[in-house]
């Protein structure tokens, strides 16, 4: 009997250090997490400026073609929201379903410079076809620009549910989804800043 004390104490030893080990792990992948939504945010504030004025470029800056981008934009950032909020619970892992749905973002983001250098050629037929028809020409602008920003703008909407489902099984959830929003938002104030500093 005496000589299991010491090998219960080495137990006892280990499991702290372990617990220790995986509290300093978990703390590590939350900075991580934060830090990656933080980008995010800036991120996505600063593609929907870039893409508005290469857009833009093409359709021209009336206010029409710019009230076009944003509001397929923001559609986009809605139904992604939507469709990922209905469907996040059959999620398994959605830490890591967020990484891909970022990374996903990313790859689209460097193949929208290809796509757009054919909308010069679409806008010029749809000039030719229907330019004496505005408000024809105007639906049809808008179903291009959705065309082209529907994939990005619907995975970037589905990074704050995914989000949420992973946090939700961290300690003190409500705090941590808090903290999060603040941090996305910063990234957003990021943007913006980097934006003005760029000019027009």
């Amino acid at each position: 009997m005496r000589g299991r004390g010491p090998a219960k104490h080495d137990r006892g030893a280990y499991c702290g250090w372990a617990r220790r080990g995986m509290l300093y792990a978990a703390k590590r992948m939350g900075l991580i997490v934060f830090l990656c939504f933080f980008l995010s945010g800036g991120s996505g504030l600063l593609f929907e400026v870039l893409w508005t004025r290469e857009l833009g470029l093409v359709f021209g800056s009336t206010t029409l073609a710019m009230s076009t981008v944003l509001s397929v934009f923001m559609g986009g950032l809605a139904l992604g929201s939507y469709l990922c909020g209905r469907l996040v619970s059959r999620v398994a892992r959605p830490l890591r379903a967020y990484a891909l749905v970022e990374a996903g973002v990313g790859l689209y983001a460097l193949s929208v410079p290809l796509w757009l250098q054919l909308y010069p050629k679409l806008n010029a037929l749809l000039w030719q076809g229907v330019g004496n028809h505005y408000a024809v020409l105007s639906l049809l602008r808008f179903a291009a620009t959705a065309l082209l920003l529907i994939v990005p703008t619907t995975l970037m909407g589905a990074t704050l549910p995914l989000l949420s489902q992973f946090l939700s099984t961290q300690r003190n959830p409500r705090g941590v989804l808090g903290a999060s929003v603040q941090i996305g938002a910063l990234g957003n104030d990021l943007g913006v800043m980097n934006d003005a500093d760029g000019g027009p």
